[in-house]
């Protein structure tokens, strides 16, 4: 008794910490299993041990259930669990492979057999209901198998976000804007702080990394939601007690591809598109029921290029020479004499701006009628390099420290390189580096049966340098020619730091969260 009382006294201490510990995000990526045990006639059963057992893990929590024939188990981490209800009079009752889905709350109904507890009756598979009949929240859970087995361009998970009434291919949700939807990986705050941008992760997710997701489009809970918008909850996969592995290669080139009309009217070559994405991933245990690992690896290489047009001056601007049309429909040409006599104060034309525009002529001569005038200016078709490099690390290390508490450790790394398009075919590139990293920790302890204690703690560092071609003074022809795009360099970290903290204390027939 003695013990109870400060199990509790200690649980509403961690309560108190937590109404005093301001959070940025929902906790998320935990869900509640809850159900009845009823006998034969349909009577509740009170004081039936249910026990629920992580197929994957083979972590266990057991309770009793209550005067009404109920069970609780909150803050559960998504996967399949087996559940087993024994009372000295009946059959035990075994049902297998119950998957539990990220953020949608379960309820069983079990029903005992009368009979000797040494008899089992073994149920395999829990049928999936489309309408949650738990709690109020709408939205579209998927899983590994789902996610794997779609297509998807670029192997990009974000792309499935949208794939649920409600949601447009923009990303707004239920009518919110699309920077109102909130992003979490294992309950940690992913969402990108720079742009705001609708379903833009700081952190990449491979589909061979993300065990299951959940889009909540309406209906979210006060654990949950903290903005008008879409609550997108990711989870990404764990090791297990059997070893799981898989490697994979995409291969696209230009072969297939046929060039544009434009490219073929001004003789320019079909632009290059050859891309490999390719990675493995292995998960499994450390030591067996005690520790696990997973980790993933994806490359993704594009030689690529991409058609550009641009402004250039004729030859004879090089020379100072100027065409227009009079009034009478005439081409009239004036060059430098003429300039010096219509402008003295100026000395005539600039020799070092003639001199700009001669090489730009010289260097990038009119090819496409798709720009200028076709009098003084023309266009300059090109395809130009975008070479990109994605290199992302992804891993994770479960360890069941006892039999009531469990720590994850999870760490993510990213080092790209993005060759976006230059101004010209031989000025500098906009080359764009990121390297982002996330880590995240979580700590569950079942003080009691009836009391669950869940801490997080993470850190998601958005880093990149988006590089520019150019320091100098920015010079332009207005008009006519640009012979650089004078891009200035900028670099950012931003790194958000993440808390939070959720107990969860079944008293009688309430539940504190």
């Amino acid at each position: 008794m003695k013990g109870s009382h400060q199990s509790i006294l200690f649980g509403g201490i961690l309560l108190l910490a937590v109404l005093l510990t301001a959070g940025s995000t929902g906790l998320a990526q935990v869900s509640v299993m809850s159900g009845t045990v009823m006998d034969p006639a349909g009577a509740v059963v009170p004081g039936a041990d249910v026990t629920i057992i992580d197929q994957a893990t083979g972590t266990q929590r057991m309770t009793v259930t209550d005067g009404e024939g109920r069970f609780r188990f909150p803050q559960l981490r998504p996967g399949l669990y087996t559940v087993v209800v024994e009372l000295p009079g009946f059959k035990t009752f075994r049902n297998l492979d119950v998957r539990l889905l990220v953020d949608t709350p379960l309820a069983l109904e079990v029903t005992l057999e009368l009979g000797e507890v040494t008899e089992v009756v073994t149920v395999s598979g829990t049928a999936l209901r489309l309408m949650n009949q738990t709690d109020g929240s709408l939205g579209l859970a998927m899983d590994t198998t789902q996610i794997v087995e779609l297509p998807l361009n670029v192997r990009n998970v974000y792309a499935l976000l949208s794939v649920q009434p409600g949601v447009t291919a923009e990303g707004e949700v239920a009518g919110a804007r699309g920077d109102q939807s909130n992003l979490t990986l294992d309950g940690i705050d992913v969402n990108d702080q720079q742009t705001g941008a609708a379903f833009q992760s700081v952190l990449r997710v491979t589909p061979d990394s993300v065990q299951e997701f959940r889009v909540t489009t309406s209906g979210v809970g006060a654990s949950q939601g903290r903005s008008s918008g879409g609550q997108v909850s990711l989870v990404t996969k764990s090791g297990t007690n059997d070893w799981h592995g898989s490697a994979y290669n995409f291969h696209r080139n230009t072969v297939t591809a046929a060039n544009n009309f434009f490219n073929n009217r001004s003789g320019v070559d079909r632009p290059n598109l050859i891309r490999n994405l390719y990675g493995g991933a292995i998960g499994g245990p450390i030591v067996r029921d005690k520790a696990f690992f997973f980790f993933n690896y994806e490359g993704r290489k594009d030689r690529s290029q991409e058609t550009v047009l641009r402004t250039v001056p004729l030859a004879h601007i090089g020379q100072g020479i100027l065409y227009y049309d009079n009034v009478a429909g005439e081409r009239i040409s004036i060059g430098p004499d003429d300039f010096a006599a219509l402008y003295p104060a100026t000395g005539g034309v600039n020799p070092a701006g003639l001199a700009a525009l001669a090489e730009g002529a010289r260097r990038y001569p009119s090819n496409d009628t798709g720009l200028g005038d076709g009098v003084n200016t023309g266009g300059f078709r090109f395809n130009a390099p975008t070479p990109l490099d994605w290199n992302t690390f992804i891993s994770r290390v479960d360890l069941n420290l006892t039999d009531r508490q469990t720590l994850v450790v999870r760490g993510n790394y990213q080092w790209d390189l993005e060759g976006r398009v230059p101004y010209w075919p031989d000025t500098p590139t906009r080359d764009f580096w990121q390297h982002p990293m996330g880590v995240g920790l979580g700590h569950t302890w079942m003080i009691q049966p009836t009391l669950v204690n869940t801490f997080r703690y993470g850190i998601t560092r958005q880093a990149f340098s988006d590089q520019g071609d150019s320091a100098e003074n920015s010079v332009s022809f207005r008009f006519y020619f640009q012979p650089k795009g004078f891009w200035r360099t900028l670099s950012r970290t931003t790194p958000l730091h993440n808390i939070t903290n959720d107990t969860s204390w079944i008293r009688g027939n309430h539940t504190f969260q």
